[in-house]
């Protein structure tokens, strides 16, 4: 596999934000003949947007709550909590929200004139996926912003879209953030509190901004017809704006993965490849640290293979990685359950894995979230 590319191997906590989120939007590539193609509205949305939106500045610093919410100077825009929990005896319980804002008409264009409600100036999609042994909530919503029904609330600092909501507090780096939602039959309240500092995009070169709060401590309950499960866990979180940066010329996939480590370091590893097979893949890898530190990894050696795959709807999904990194990380990773895919725009295996292995000589495990996206060639 290739080497990770200059900037984006210290960036790769924050590239497949974009990737796993966006990627089915600027996709060109031929569909295959004959097959059922889902309808990309997302996609159709977004080839109207207009000329006009902004490269996010580097020189400003991140401020919060203040960054916490929307820009819309920029063109497109991902939130995303991913959270692996445990209810009582240990049961494992999977909770992903995702929102993504892509922008159509840029701030700059706006006239006088008070924007009726049916204006397309941007659209939101969301996602929220909630299993456990009993639950298996996968549902996906698009919606505009200037209607009211997405977006983010300045007044009560939360991100929103309907009943599911992700409130801020005025200090974000140390007081606990609350994410309620109801689906279906569930609903669940959620508190996040930031576990270690957040991480700060710092380059001069990239084409967005961002952060990340690697490691959240979390606890909650999930109530179904008014009977209550206390979870408790551990989420990432991360939220970026700006230009899509693709991995590869032409489209691609990317397929990501987060693992809390038990010896308190965080470990995002991203796999980009062309969607029809063609050229090598290209591995992004950081390890952070318990002080916050970030440590890229795969200079020397960059090597990811998936010892297993679970055959889903349409695709072949790597349900089970070996990876290794330079002479410091060795891990195999596993799906708590194969049947975690689930039928968004576009198709997605997204939910709990296992790992365990070495990191500089010393045993380590630990738990996290596998995210595959992509209309992958079979």
């Amino acid at each position: 596999m290739k080497r990770p590319r200059p900037w984006a191997a210290a960036l790769a906590v924050f590239c497949a934000i974009f990737v796993a989120g966006l990627w089915f939007i600027l996709r060109q590539g031929p569909q295959t003949e004959g097959a059922e193609q889902p309808t990309d509205w997302m996609g159709a949305m977004a080839s109207l947007s207009q000329d006009g939106f902004e490269r996010p500045e580097q020189a400003n610093p991140l401020e919060w709550p203040q960054d916490h919410a929307a820009h819309p100077s920029a063109r497109s825009e991902v939130w995303q909590m991913s959270a692996h929990l445990e209810g009582p005896e240990g049961t494992p319980v999977n909770v992903q929200f995702s929102m993504t804002r892509i922008g159509l008409v840029p701030p700059d264009s706006q006239n006088d004139t008070v924007p009726s409600i049916w204006e397309l100036r941007d659209i939101y999609r969301a996602h929220l996926i909630a299993t456990d042994s009993t639950h298996n909530i996968a549902e996906e919503r698009f919606g505009r912003g200037v209607s009211g029904q997405a977006g983010f609330d300045e007044e009560l600092q939360q991100l929103y879209f309907d009943n599911w909501a992700l409130a801020f507090p005025d200090d974000s780096q140390t007081n606990a953030w609350q994410f309620t939602a109801t689906a279906g039959n569930l609903g669940m309240t959620l508190d996040l509190r930031p576990d270690k500092a957040p991480l700060r995009l710092d380059a001069e070169d990239a084409p967005f901004r961002g952060y990340a709060f690697t490691r959240m401590d979390v606890t909650g309950t999930l109530t179904t017809d008014g009977q209550e499960m206390p979870v408790t866990g551990t989420a990432w979180f991360d939220h970026a704006w700006g230009e899509l940066p693709l991995p590869g010329a032409g489209p691609v996939y990317s397929d990501r993965m987060l693992v809390h480590l038990d010896n308190g370091d965080d470990l995002s590893v991203i796999v980009s490849q062309r969607s029809d097979g063609r050229g090598a893949p290209t591995v992004d890898a950081a390890l952070i640290a318990a002080d916050g530190s970030t440590r890229p990894l795969g200079g020397d050696i960059a090597q990811v293979s998936f010892p297993r795959l679970w055959q889903g709807a349409r695709v072949e999904w790597p349900v089970a990685w070996a990876i290794r990194l330079d002479d410091a990380l060795e891990l195999e990773v596993t799906a708590v359950s194969d049947t975690q895919e689930h039928e968004f725009t576009p198709l997605i295996w997204s939910g709990l894995v296992h790992a365990e292995g070495q990191l500089d000589g010393q045993p380590v495990r630990g738990s996290g979230i596998l995210q595959l996206s992509g209309e992958r060639q079979e």
